[in-house]
């Protein structure tokens, strides 16, 4: 039988490139200088007697045995990890790195607060929080445990596990300022005549979905003044004059009860939507990811029932 000795580390790292797009892709998001990169995808290349990457100034192609030794080399990454997963079973406590990317527009200071808890009960576990600039992140590459996803559709993808965390309940706010230069609104179809914020997470983001208990669900075109997909923004936004705003319950609480903003159209609100953990299924999620969702889940119940 042929040695592979030697052979995964370099194998990983031209798994890193191709997952990467690049050396430079990679070298930035593994924090892995770009000579070792190249210098060990050239070992590779050299061991394995063929060309795995075509690459030049302009362009950078794998090739078509390199898609096939790519494929082997995510399957062997992911055995690796299981490998050390089951070890780590074996601890008493969770233990190793727990990677988890975070949508920086939702509950900062929630998920702050559990981190902060998590790796002072856990000295083992090494914690890796990474938040994501967008509203929605979509895509969960094999560096990252956990990923925690606001959304309200299913997940296109079966190789992916979600676990439902939360759900928050979404109102239309205004500033008291702002409705008092509007007219009464009294029925959905008045918002496409008032300045609105956009969220860009929602598409699109001129076209709001509304639900009422009795009336049903009907859907009106806005005009939105200013978008954004940060939810903090947006609540500064509303709280300033700019526009009627979508936001969980939880995100206008504080401004609701001290009469900074107002509910508008009460009784219509849009779709809830859920926070969602979501991991590969192919991957044995660590003690010290359980123990981490199970500490987040808690700290949404408490911040449900504080906010209700």
């Amino acid at each position: 039988m042929e040695s592979v000795s030697g052979v995964f580390d370099v194998l990983m790292a031209f798994v890193d490139v191709v997952d990467a797009g690049g050396f430079s892709a990679a070298s930035r998001r593994f924090d892995i200088p770009v000579s070792r990169l190249s210098r060990n995808v050239a070992v590779l290349e050299r061991q394995l007697g063929v060309t795995l990457l075509s690459r030049n100034a302009r362009r950078f192609h794998v090739t078509e045995v390199g898609r096939r030794i790519h494929e082997q080399g995510l399957s062997m990454r992911v055995l690796a990890q299981n490998a050390l997963a089951i070890a780590r079973e074996s601890l008493d406590e969770p233990a190793g790195e727990l990677s988890v990317q975070w949508p920086a527009a939702w509950s900062a200071g929630l998920v702050g607060r559990v981190a902060n808890e998590f790796v002072s009960k856990f000295p083992r576990a090494e914690l890796k929080l990474q938040f994501t600039t967008d509203g929605h992140p979509s895509v969960l590459d094999d560096s990252v445990d956990l990923l925690i996803q606001p959304s309200s559709k299913l997940l296109p993808d079966s190789s992916l596990v979600a676990r439902k965390l939360a759900e928050y309940r979404y109102l239309l706010a205004a500033s008291p300022a702002l409705l008092e230069t509007l007219p009464d609104l009294s029925t959905p179809q008045g918002l496409a005549g008032c300045p609105v914020i956009g969220c860009l997470a929602n598409s699109p983001p001129y076209r709001w979905q509304l639900h009422h208990a009795e009336h049903g669900a009907v859907v009106v075109e806005v005009a939105p003044r200013f978008f954004t997909d940060n939810l903090t923004l947006a609540r500064e936004s509303a709280l300033a004059g700019t526009g009627i705003v979508q936001l969980p319950a939880t995100q206008c609480a504080a401004e609701l009860r001290a009469g900074r903003l107002q509910v508008v159209l009460p009784g219509w609100e849009p779709p809830a939507v859920a926070i969602n953990a979501i991991f590969h299924s192919r991957r044995v999620l660590t003690a010290a990811g359980r123990v981490f969702l199970d500490m987040l889940s808690q700290a949404f119940v408490a911040q449900s029932e504080a906010t209700a």
